[in-house]
């Protein structure tokens, strides 16, 4: 069947009653219980280039901005919302970081600063 298959993990339950008068129904959720057991898939990881997903990154750290910038407008840092976009506004940005660095997208330093102290060290 197409519903225990694609890029998810597929759980299935499956009761009983120990009751006689339910035994046919109880066989019959056994019977299914162990051939749902045997089904198998295997996720594919959909491919995302590197500029897709700092692209989604970005635009889902303006829309934090933009929220965030709403509530101060209205004075409501209070709110716990407030301080749940703060916290994912955070993490996206640790997330932007993370694959700008593991894929080498990191903004170039000044290549002739070469002990990190700035300046013309001649």
């Amino acid at each position: 069947s197409s519903a225990f298959q694609g890029n998810s993990r597929t759980m299935s339950i499956v009761t009983c009653r120990s009751d006689p008068k339910h035994g046919d129904q109880t066989l019959n959720s056994l019977r299914f219980g162990q051939r749902a057991g045997r089904i198998t898939n295997k996720a594919k990881l959909a491919a995302v280039s590197v500029e897709s997903a700092l692209g989604a990154v970005k635009s889902a750290l303006d829309a934090c901005e933009r929220q965030m910038k709403a509530m101060e407008e209205r004075g409501n840092q209070h709110l716990k919302v407030y301080a749940t976009l703060k916290t994912r506004h955070l993490e996206l940005q640790q997330r932007q970081r993370e694959l700008e660095v593991d894929f080498g997208m990191q903004e170039e330093d000044d290549d002739d600063d070469v002990d990190g102290r700035g300046g013309d060290q001649r």
